[in-house]
């Protein structure tokens, strides 16, 4: 088994607004797609990742998937994140910390939600802080501001 490719992201904890470089935008595109392809359409609950998003085959994840009734607070969340980045960073040297859910990757409540914690997490690590949203549309990455979006997102040839 052949370790992930590492992470070349921009930013550092003194310059954490950094863009997902092209590597990264490949790799959420890919992220994007297999996310559509699994669950084309209807309601699909958050499901938190740490790692390296790609296609299926290629994705370096560790998952969190919270009971939709179960309330979480910021500090259990922060538990979460961190305890997801420690799994990651045994084979990603800077993971990423991604939402993955329905609807548009413009940040809601949840997003926001968990933003905060992966902000505090990755802090807590020495980490720049990279969080991203996930849809079956797109993305939205914070701190950066940075989003993409397909209308028809089609597997390239």
């Amino acid at each position: 088994m052949t370790a992930p490719p590492s992470s070349s992201r921009t930013g550092t904890v003194d310059d954490p607004s950094g863009a997902p470089d092209r590597g990264l935008r490949r790799r959420l595109r890919a992220a994007v797609l297999a996310h559509k392809t699994a669950a084309p359409r209807g309601h699909l609950p958050p499901v938190l990742r740490a790692g390296l998003p790609g296609p299926t085959e290629e994705t370096a994840a560790w998952e969190f998937r919270p009971a939709p009734d179960d309330p979480l607070d910021h500090d259990t969340r922060v538990e979460v994140a961190v305890a997801l980045a420690h799994r990651a960073l045994l084979r990603v040297e800077a993971p990423l910390l991604w939402l993955s859910r329905s609807g548009d990757p413009g940040p809601d409540q949840c997003d926001l939600e968990w933003q905060a914690a992966a902000c505090a997490a990755w802090r807590q690590l020495g980490l720049a802080p990279s969080f991203v949203v996930l849809t079956r549309h797109g993305w939205w990455h914070h701190p950066s501001g940075a989003s993409q979006t397909w209308t028809r997102l089609r597997r390239r040839s």
